[in-house]
């Protein structure tokens, strides 16, 4: 098959939650088929950038070429949402160049999109009297509509900086939705991360468009190197929680409730715990050392996860996000770490058990009590964990997550035989 992954930068190697699918899919696929990619640069600084990491691009992916799209004044953009010509997220200003020297003659069996608003593309290839590819599909971690709820329920709930985008993004989902519905009807195949996805999805989408779709739920598959960490715990003796976070920027605020109000309940109980921050660290402006207690320590972007799961007992997960897969979650659960979290991230693991497998956190003193009672009952923290690591082994590999998505692929050419009623 002749696959082009549009892509919105290079993901090799990933950086961040959108790119880690991508690099493996991508990666897997090209060793079987003829894979290439399209990456939209935005800017001449994407441009340079993503120059920079084709380097790192595997030698079996065909070509990386790149494309270059427009960008909107923001008003203009959102005068565009409001009047029902497209929403503030889609990109379809590209130059007809890159699209001619790129698509022209390919004869791409399929191209597969990520994120959802790298779709602008069909409209100026269109316009051109160009097709991308015979058949399409969406690399879709989360609904969109649901994303953008989600994280307007954080901040009503405090838990999420209030910023003005948060808020419009809350006052646009009726359009939203309409957006959703409609750029997802010229999609043949939709990959999410989660069942939960599937059924925010089909919710969305006219019950006829979904019986002519493909749409799969293939969560990211293990980190190796995480699960073979569960028979290699350091001789730590200090109770140690670990707390992946962002410090930086607008999602600085998930940490604070837990930084403030549940862990001083957690030192009163156990004046000798520690607690490691692991992920994006404050930006010089902030006054978070100013209140920080000793025994919380800021460590930012690591080298190696598997340093830090080894001298952790518990990881904590006190983030209302509920959409797509938490790879934070997931890595705990690899690392055969038990976690205290909130309902919402908890929820999205397909199959994992609060009380058996991670215990919840929805309010100050449960967060506190649950997280306590590990680091101090020595006997539960060892069924806890047993029964993490047992868990663990049901989750895929990233053999396995690619073979799903590679199957609804091939399924793709017998489904729309079948839709044209070919096939009897």
């Amino acid at each position: 098959m002749k696959i082009v992954f549009v892509t919105s930068s290079v993901p090799f190697p990933a950086r961040q939650g959108v790119e880690l699918p991508l690099q493996n899919i991508i990666q897997s696929l090209s060793k079987r088929h003829n894979v290439s990619m399209a990456v939209i640069c935005q800017s001449a600084r994407d441009l340079i950038e993503f120059e920079e990491r084709k380097g790192n691009v595997p030698s079996t992916i065909e070509s990386v070429d790149f494309l270059r799209v427009k960008k909107r004044k923001r008003s203009l953009s959102a005068l565009r949402e409001v009047m029902g010509v497209s929403p503030t997220f889609y990109l379809d200003d590209f130059e007809v160049s890159d699209i001619i020297r790129l698509f022209y003659d390919k004869g791409f069996d399929l191209a597969w999109f990520s994120p959802i608003g790298n779709l602008g593309l069909l409209k100026s290839a269109k316009k051109s009297n160009l097709r991308i590819a015979q058949r399409i599909a969406l690399g879709h971690n989360d609904a969109t509509a649901t994303l953008y709820l989600d994280g307007f329920k954080q901040m009503l709930k405090g838990r999420a900086a209030f910023e003005l985008h948060r808020m419009l993004q809350g006052v646009r989902l009726p359009w939203i939705w309409l957006y959703e519905r409609r750029i997802l009807k010229d999609v043949d195949l939709i990959h999410l991360q989660t069942p939960i996805e599937v059924k925010r999805l089909t919710s969305i989408l006219p019950k006829k468009s979904c019986t002519r779709k493909e749409i799969i739920f293939a969560p990211n598959g293990k980190k190796e190197s995480l699960t073979y960490l569960q028979n290699e715990k350091s001789n730590n003796t200090v109770p140690t929680v670990l707390f992946m976070t962002h410090l930086a920027r607008g999602r600085s605020k998930e940490s604070y409730w837990f930084l403030k109000k549940v862990w001083p309940q957690v030192v009163l109980s156990v004046p000798s715990a520690q607690l490691l921050l692991v992920g994006s660290p404050p930006e010089a402006n902030s006054d978070i050392h100013s209140w920080l207690p000793e025994n919380v320590k800021i460590c930012g972007y690591v080298d190696s996860l598997s340093d830090v799961f080894k001298l952790a007992d518990v990881s904590v997960l006190p983030v209302l996000h509920g959409t797509g897969w938490i790879n934070r979650l997931a890595d705990s659960i690899e690392a055969g770490i038990p976690v205290v979290g909130c309902s919402e991230p908890l929820t999205t693991m397909p199959g994992l058990e609060i009380g058996v497998h991670a215990l919840k956190g929805d309010s100050v003193e449960e967060f506190a009590s649950n997280l306590v009672r590990i680091l101090t009952d020595e006997g539960f923290k060892r069924q806890l964990s047993e029964n993490v690591r047992e868990f663990s082994k049901t989750l895929p590999t990233w053999d396995q997550t690619v073979g799903k998505i590679e199957s609804a692929m091939l399924r793709l050419d017998y489904r729309q035989a079948l839709c044209k009623g070919n096939v009897k």
